[in-house]
């Protein structure tokens, strides 16, 4: 028996079960309660007393310890955090915006363009059409004077003397061709030219004797004044006073237009109804609501405050700061008050803003 139970191999599980087994005797019987033992187990119970609390303590001062070191970074850590975000998503928001406001700019710009070339390509059709009009009435008026000047021209020969005249030609002519058989070839021809030219000269003198009549009875004996006044009268006169024009084929609102003083070209002329317009506008505008103003993002508001501040505190390092007599003006107890471009920053209220914001929770009684 003894033999068989010594060869066997030893049991891992059984080794340990036996010291878990002489650690409970030991134990036990440092525990029991009997006169002969009672110190030594009062010994043993502070002994392992004083151990737990020394871990207890240990844990719970390493615990603060940590919790003080890391608790400020942590806090800092999360504000970091959130103002990056913020300065993300503010400078998100500020491209958003720029970008909005280039793309209406290129779009009026484009509206603008095309505005532009429907107006200019109305202002050609409509000049077209005004020049055309123009040319055809000059047309009409060539065409009248030129019947009025051929009337008055055949009105001036035809009258009772020049009718007589054209009866006396026209005998000779017939007595010319009554003798054309008595007369060689050369010679018919000869005396019909030369009875022609006579008939042109006589009606040519006197439709000029008529002329001169005429004239001179337009120009007969008036006094100055009266010359005067048919001046005056005649440049009250519609059209009696026209603008300098480039040919006689340009219309006239073209010359008067050029006449005007030429503005810059920056943007579409108002007319007397756009002012009125924009007039009017502006009175209703006035009694009016505002629009609301666009809604910034919470965080994109947050990093235009920490840029604001970032902005001032760079402006007051580079300010001109009043720097206060210590040694003369502060005593003992005495509050450190430093006054920087009109504004003053308490020492106090500064350190009060400090155990605030990165003060770390007491959990050692809560452990």
């Amino acid at each position: 028996m003894a033999g068989s139970i010594s060869s066997a191999p030893a049991d891992p599980l059984n080794c340990r079960l036996a010291v878990v087994l002489l650690h409970m005797v030991l134990r036990g019987v440092h525990l029991r309660p009997d006169a002969q033992s009672a110190s030594g187990s009062r010994c043993v119970l502070y002994h392992r007393a004083a151990v737990a609390i020394q871990q207890r303590y240990r844990y719970i001062k390493l615990r603060g310890q940590k919790q003080n070191a890391i608790a400020p970074a942590m806090r800092i850590q999360r504000f970091w955090r959130g103002l990056r975000s913020a300065l993300g998503i503010m400078r998100k928001d500020n491209a958003a915006w720029k970008i909005l406001r280039n793309y209406k700019a290129w779009k009026w710009n484009l509206r603008a363009a095309h505005l532009l070339r429907c107006v200019l390509k109305i202002q050609r059709v409509w000049h077209s059409s005004v020049h055309r009009k123009w040319l055809k009435r000059c047309n009409h008026a060539a065409a009248c004077i030129q019947r009025h000047v051929r009337g008055f021209s055949v009105r001036l020969m035809l009258d009772k003397t020049g009718r007589e005249l054209t009866a006396q030609c026209q005998e000779q002519v017939e007595a010319l061709v009554a003798r054309r058989s008595q007369m060689p070839e050369t010679r018919w021809w000869a005396m019909t030219a030369n009875q022609g030219a006579k008939a042109r000269v006589q009606m040519a003198m006197h439709r000029q004797r008529n002329l001169d009549r005429i004239l001179m009875q337009g120009l007969g004996p008036r006094s100055n004044q009266a010359r005067v006044m048919d001046k005056q009268r005649r440049l009250r006169l519609a059209g009696a006073l026209q603008p300098a024009r480039e040919s006689i084929f340009e219309p006239f609102i073209f010359a008067l237009a050029r006449l005007d003083a030429q503005e810059p070209r920056y943007g579409a002329k108002r007319s007397p109804v756009m002012e009125q317009v924009i007039q009017a506008r502006k009175e209703l505008v006035r009694f009016l609501p505002e629009p609301p103003p666009p809604l910034p993002h919470v965080a994109a508001r947050r990093g235009r405050n920490a840029v604001l501040i970032r902005r001032l505190a760079k402006k007051a390092r580079y300010s001109k700061a009043t720097v206060a007599n210590f040694e003369d003006d502060l005593e003992d107890g005495d509050q450190l008050v430093v006054q920087q471009d009109g504004a003053e920053l308490d020492d106090e209220e500064f350190q009060h803003w400090l155990k605030l914001t990165f003060a770390v929770a007491d959990i050692r009684g809560h452990a």
